[in-house]
């Protein structure tokens, strides 16, 4: 009867985690020191790449806001310019003129 025992307690899993220790100030002089190795500049070439990546994948979150803050007003300009040049055009003579030739042919 062994089998069909209801009081028993499952015993815990366990894993075998080992945490990493990241150090961003020692992996910074370790790319600075690497870049005066030496070596083809091929191999430097990617070093170079692989960084920049390594940064822009942290993020400066205050370069990005003020890149985002300038591409929306360079937007912001363009259909404001688009806009008036729209108003300008459909305020002149010629244009009404224009309009009124091809309504009149039709």
């Amino acid at each position: 009867m062994g089998f069909f025992t209801f009081n028993k307690t499952p015993k815990h899993q366990s894993f075998d985690y080992k945490p990493r220790f990241y150090n961003q100030e020692q992996d910074d002089l370790q790319s600075r020191l690497d870049k005066y190795k030496e070596g083809t500049d091929t191999e430097y070439t990617k070093n170079r790449i692989r960084a920049g990546l390594r940064k822009k994948s942290r993020g400066d979150s205050s370069f990005r806001k003020a890149e985002v803050r300038k591409s929306n007003l360079r937007l912001a300009m363009i259909i404001a310019s688009l806009l008036l040049a729209c108003y300008y055009l459909m305020n002149s003579d010629k244009f009404r003129q224009m309009i009124e030739s091809f309504s009149a042919h039709g």
